[in-house]
């Protein structure tokens, strides 16, 4: 949270403004290896096209819990889906076919998102970037990191 001070009065007004959001950061464990993905390969990962790391573990998705301009943006650029019912027909789907056991678990937070993340190094999932810290690490996509130009999880 950023502090705004306004005019210059003999007792100047203090706002607590929020940060601007930033764009959606996809986020791993730290001694995950991976440091760098292609659109195509973040697809596979977050379908569970692909589940397993190179290392071997079962990759281990977290969604966010439905209605989120991030998870919107998910939605469009990762699974080229319009609608969050979409996307839960997906998963039917694949726990139908016997591709999965389940559909991945979804969080209510950022924070509780990136809290899961930090402590289990198969995880993957997304946050705002602006709360990306040291407990965690930000993997760029197509050679792109949140906040550079043509980063492919912008939100505009």
């Amino acid at each position: 949270m950023r502090i705004r001070i306004l005019g210059s009065l003999p007792f100047a007004a203090v706002l607590a403004v929020p940060a601007a959001a930033g764009d959606v950061a996809v986020i791993v464990n730290p001694q995950n290896q991976l440091s760098t993905v292609s659109s195509n390969e973040l697809s596979r990962i977050f379908r569970l096209d692909q589940q397993h790391w190179t290392g071997g573990q079962k990759i281990e998705l977290i969604l966010q819990e439905s209605g989120s301009a991030k998870e919107q943006v998910i939605l469009e650029r990762v699974y080229g889906m319009k609608q969050q019912g979409e996307l839960k027909q997906f998963w039917l789907g694949k726990v139908f076919r016997g591709e999965l056991t389940s559909a991945p678990r979804a969080f209510a937070s950022d924070d509780s998102v990136k809290r899961y993340v930090s402590s289990t190094i198969a995880a993957v999932g997304f946050i705002d970037s602006a709360l990306v810290d040291g407990s965690v690490k930000t993997l760029r996509i197509d050679g792109k990191a949140p906040g550079e130009a043509g980063y492919t999880l912008a939100r505009h």
